[in-house]
């Protein structure tokens, strides 16, 4: 039996006013990478995933993080 395909949608839209931070949580360093990239590289390892699109709110499409993850490969960014 063929391996099914399998897409995920990995939202990072939010922007983290709970914390009274400026930067939303997701682009936070944790453990020498921000949150979104731990996410992404988690479900990057996974085999039986078949493509990854990650969507982000266009108000931080410019972060610096954003263009290290845009250059990974087979996950499409759509900016909202």
């Amino acid at each position: 039996m063929s391996q099914p395909f399998i897409s995920l949608i990995l939202l990072s839209g939010g922007k983290g006013l709970r914390m009274g931070s400026s930067l939303p949580k997701q682009y936070m360093p944790f453990l020498g990478k921000t949150l979104a990239w731990h996410s992404l590289d988690f479900f990057l390892k996974r085999k039986e995933i078949s493509e990854i699109m990650r969507v982000i709110v266009n108000y931080c499409s410019n972060l610096l993080i954003l263009q290290r993850i845009k250059k990974s490969r087979h996950c499409p960014l759509i900016v909202l």
